[in-house]
């Protein structure tokens, strides 16, 4: 079993030489590069780094979907940000399982808090198509963000 998870840098901060291994992948986006970046989101024709400004990690995950293959087609992906990293074991993953972090804050839910620092349209956009076409799975959005 494989998994990669790309952590997502926009400017320049201090990398931890760790991460730089076997599963964690630094790449910068929005059209930042560094020597310490593996990848840019920028490479190729197919990318939207230019609108990471408004779209933030989602620029980076379109990136991957079209560059799944310069990752080594891992089993399992994952994304980070550059301060928030996941901790968990391999053994926690299987074909079925999504992990995701929660609230630490015990006075705003997850999205009052994106609300607060955010667009509050553009998450109630994503909300709305993700009720549309990810049905299955509202019960669980709902209880994670409230």
């Amino acid at each position: 079993m494989t998994l990669k998870i790309p952590i997502c840098y926009s400017f320049e901060t201090e990398i931890i030489d760790e991460f730089k291994k076997d599963i964690y992948v630094p790449i910068g986006c929005g059209g930042y590069n560094s020597s310490k970046m593996i990848f840019t989101d920028d490479i190729g024709i197919d990318n939207i780094s230019k609108y990471n400004q408004y779209l933030n990690e989602m620029s980076m995950i379109y990136w991957l979907s079209k560059n799944y293959e310069l990752l080594g087609n891992p089993d399992f992906i994952g994304i980070a940000q550059y301060r928030r990293y996941l901790d968990f074991k391999i053994d926690d993953l299987n074909d079925n399982n999504i992990l995701c972090t929660f609230s630490k804050n015990k006075y705003f839910t997850i999205y009052q808090s994106y609300c607060l620092y955010h667009i509050k349209h553009d998450f109630d956009l994503f909300l709305s198509l993700f009720s549309k076409y990810l049905k299955e799975y509202q019960i669980l959005l709902n209880t994670y963000l409230n």
